[in-house]
């Protein structure tokens, strides 16, 4: 069956259930993808529709939508946002492979200011690597949330070398990473996790909320692994790591003054936020103060 480019720059196919998108040709950045096309509901979003959209970052599904199929979205490198309709869909293998932008999968637009599961929903294909919990109709029910952080801590608690030998043995040495650098980025992509899940506490339980506060702690600037810091630091224009970074006690006047160093002329923000944060929460007390008058 041939294709039809229509006026949006959508092509797609009429099936039994009706419109299935193929493929895209327009530049927009934001995209909202049509109920319906020529009186019928478009049901599908065909096998790499939008594969390699470099330029897409944002994306709405209409409530329509039954199927995703295979790499629907696989290598749009800059999306950030998918708005998705919160039922229960047929969803294909690596739908947002590659996504490395991905930042939240979402089911509806609410209040800002609500505290919701969108973005760690949209860090299960990116950081959790895992499909199984690519499931938004459930991303708001306690069972969901539990699988969730079962799967951070499976991650957090995996020795840092697991998964090297797989790499050599599969060839991709050719990318020329050593297991230093292999163990530095898998420290790395674990304390991303830690800081996804601090700044999103959806139902995030106590014990939970202390174990991950214990291990940014134990990576921050001046530990063996500095992992926590060079994260904050590679997503600086970022507030929400940044300020997670100093009230979660990452931010010591130990480490204070080599922070800054390292922060380099980069994130003005950044930097401004450290400082006053120190001023306002780190003072330490002065010298005549901590002197008895008792004799």
């Amino acid at each position: 069956m041939s294709f039809e480019k229509i006026q949006d720059h959508f092509y797609y196919r009429t099936e039994e259930k009706g419109i299935s998108i193929t493929g895209y040709d327009g530049k927009e950045s934001e995209i909202e993808v049509p109920r319906n096309i020529e009186g019928k509901p478009v049901y599908k979003i065909a096998k790499k529709a939008f594969l390699s959209k470099k330029n897409l970052l944002e994306i709405v599904l209409p409530d329509t939508i039954q199927v995703l199929e295979e790499w629907a979205f696989a290598y749009c490198s800059s999306l950030e946002i998918v708005f998705l309709p919160k039922k229960k869909l047929t969803l294909g293998k690596g739908i947002f492979f590659s996504c490395t932008s991905l930042r939240e999968i979402c089911c509806k637009r609410g209040d800002k200011e609500e505290e919701h599961p969108w973005r760690l929903l949209g860090a299960v294909p990116v950081l959790l690597d895992a499909e199984y919990l690519l499931t938004p109709w459930e991303a708001e029910e306690e069972h969901w949330i539990e699988k969730w952080d079962a799967r951070l801590f499976s991650l957090l608690n995996a020795d840092d070398e697991e998964g090297y030998s797989k790499v050599v043995l599969c060839g991709e040495e050719d990318l020329n990473v050593n297991l230093e650098e292999f163990v530095k980025e898998k420290r790395q992509k674990k304390a991303q996790l830690a800081f996804v899940r601090l700044s999103n506490p959806y139902r995030l339980r106590k014990e939970t909320e202390e174990k991950l506060l214990a291990f940014v702690r134990g990576c921050t600037k001046g530990c063996e692994s500095e992992a926590a810091w060079e994260v904050v630091k590679a997503h600086g224009e970022k507030r929400d790591y940044f300020e997670i970074f100093a009230r979660t006690g990452c931010l010591t006047e130990e480490n204070f003054d080599a922070v800054l160093e390292d922060s380099g002329q980069e994130y003005a923000e950044m930097k401004a936020y450290f400082m006053r944060y120190r001023e306002e929460n780190m003072k330490k007390e002065d010298f005549f103060d901590t002197l008895s008058l008792d004799f």
